[in-house]
């Protein structure tokens, strides 16, 4: 069943299980990562040292997407149940490069801001694309990972602008995950339009601020 994920601004509809790490509040993060630990790993004893590394990546992710600006940071863990799927998104709100759009349809200035990418119509507004593939080493084995940037603007808010980072470290299928989240991005709906804009409790980074992990 598909699973409506609240963020700032933007919400998506993720299918299967995910896990949302509050970013802008220490004793919630730590109490949804504990939750979260004794859930995936278990009590056992014998499971304690398991239990410290997983907490501890978690508490790492977290970090690192509040450093990159993200506002949101969502955490796959099954499309349906005992299928283990691993990805994360990162939400950050960000700048319109260069100057103002002024008059121009906002399908316009997407397509002239971000020139080369896929153009991707959702319900709301526009959203632009991009995704590659990073082969990694392991011990034993040669792994591909998928990453992709998303950009969404919406046409009544056409000065608010978010940025979706996507990081599926073990993607067999590139071209099926490529389509699986632009599916995702079609999804996104955002607050209604009088309460869009810039939040003071959100820094608006420059384009491109999320790292690429």
């Amino acid at each position: 069943m598909s699973a409506q994920t609240q963020a700032p601004l933007v919400s998506l509809a993720l299918p299967g299980t995910w896990a949302d790490l509050p970013l802008h509040d220490d004793e919630a993060l730590k109490q949804r990562v504990s939750a979260l630990v004794k859930q995936r790993v278990g009590r056992d004893d014998r499971r304690a040292m398991l239990r410290r590394e997983v907490r501890e990546q978690l508490m790492g992710s977290a970090q690192r997407a509040r450093e990159s600006g993200a506002f949101a940071l969502h955490m796959a863990l099954e499309l349906v149940p005992g299928v283990p799927f691993a990805a994360t998104l990162l939400l950050a709100l960000e700048r319109w490069p260069g100057p103002s759009g002024g008059e121009a349809p906002l399908e316009d200035r997407m397509r002239a801001t971000f020139q080369g990418m896929e153009l991707i119509p959702y319900r709301e507004g526009w959203a632009v694309g991009r995704s590659r593939t990073v082969e990694r080493q392991l011990v034993e084995e040669r792994i591909q990972e998928f990453q992709a940037d998303y950009w969404l603007a919406r046409e009544d808010a056409p000065d608010a602008l978010v940025r979706i980072h996507v990081n599926a470290p073990n993607a067999p299928y590139p071209e099926l995950y490529d389509e699986f989240f632009t599916a995702l991005i079609r999804s996104a709906s955002w607050r209604r339009p009088g309460d869009i804009g810039m939040p003071d409790d959100i820094d608006a980074r420059e384009t491109g601020a999320i790292a690429e992990r």
